[in-house]
């Protein structure tokens, strides 16, 4: 929910579905290209889905530790 706070917090991030899962699904701004923001963060080692467009899907799995949310966190606001 940590992560789903910040998201919603980013100035390219339309909306954010709330999380009840360690998935979590949100929505870009028209502004934002879907396929150049995929790639940018697939290039920084994140791998994101897209789920229609202008949606994405991240899905953080059990053993992530705080360090390595708060450099996901770093490499989102490089965006």
């Amino acid at each position: 929910k940590d992560m789903a706070e910040f998201l919603g917090q980013q100035s390219w991030v339309k909306n954010v579905v709330t999380p009840e899962t360690n998935i979590l699904i949100f929505g870009l701004n028209e502004d934002m290209n879907q396929d150049a923001f995929i790639g940018a963060l697939a290039e920084k080692g994140i791998g994101i889905s897209q789920v229609g467009p202008g949606k994405c899907r991240i899905v953080f799995h059990l053993d992530v530790t705080q360090a390595g949310i708060k450099k996901v966190k770093e490499i989102f606001a490089s965006i």
